[in-house]
């Protein structure tokens, strides 16, 4: 754990998406209590108190509805000459538990918004920065981006396309010493289940892992310069066998577990 803490150190800049709570705002703990001098954007509608932290920007973001390009330039702005390594982690997302033919339209649009667009577009708005100083970019994705995830198809599918944009996106900056890292946990007792209608209840034990295994799991990871992290051993075995198994038996099997995650109307 040493080791972690003083390579944390490295950092004088954590801009974090939906860092108010849930896994993001346990990554800006970690990092705050491993530096008690980086600065921390806390880029989500909500804020953030962490005692003594400096926090340019904390809340009051929203990203569905954001000029990406100005708040680039306002998080440059705040950003002095002594303050060079930044640690990007696109962490926002959410989901909806429905079959897609009852997905309201509005709502796919905003999850392809959260969970794609926005951190491809920050991403690449900071990214001159980022390589400047040897960086480093977590984006959160999900042990759904390795098989069809029937009623969360839209949300399954997101993760599967930033697991893929994210290998190939750490292969590129290699050459620049920078290392991008797909954080892939299972279940995780967050705001996530409220916001998309699954029961947490119906989850088995030996699938979930608490925030902190995986934000520490993650930094780990990347400290290891690892292209993609699965959290836990059962959602490594289950991820791997996935892989085996057709695509076409895949999303039968999933389908028949996953409609026993709905909530009790």
């Amino acid at each position: 754990m040493n080791h972690l803490a003083e390579y944390l150190k490295d950092y004088d800049v954590a801009i974090i998406t939906g860092a108010s709570s849930g896994i993001g705002k346990a990554f800006a703990t970690i990092l705050h209590k491993a530096n008690r001098d980086i600065q921390i954007f806390n880029l989500s509608r909500n804020a953030l108190f962490l005692e003594g932290a400096s926090m340019p920007i904390n809340g009051g973001v929203d990203l569905l509805n954001c000029d990406f390009p100005k708040l680039a330039k306002e998080i440059k702005n705040h950003l002095s000459h002594s303050q060079k390594k930044i640690l990007l982690i696109n962490n926002a997302g959410f989901a909806d538990y429905n079959y897609f033919e009852n997905c309201d339209v509005k709502k796919i649009e905003n999850i392809a918004k959260l969970n794609n667009i926005c951190p491809i577009v920050l991403t690449r708005l900071l990214l001159d920065d980022i390589i400047a100083h040897k960086g480093s970019i977590i984006n959160l994705c999900s042990t759904a981006a390795f098989q069809p995830t029937p009623m969360l198809a839209i949300y399954g599918a997101s993760k599967s396309f930033m697991l893929s944009w994210t290998i190939a996106l750490n292969a590129e900056l290699a050459k620049h010493d920078v290392n991008v890292l797909a954080l892939c946990p299972g279940p995780t007792p967050t705001n996530f289940f409220k916001n998309s209608d699954i029961d947490p209840n119906t989850l088995p034990d030996r699938m979930c892992n608490s925030i902190d295994v995986v934000v520490y799991a993650g930094f780990k990871a990347l400290m290891k310069k690892k292209p993609y992290k699965i959290v836990g051993f059962m959602n490594r075995l289950l991820s791997t066998m996935s892989s085996l198994v057709p695509l076409s038996w895949a999303g039968k099997l999933a389908y028949k577990v996953m409609q026993k995650y709905k909530k009790p109307s």
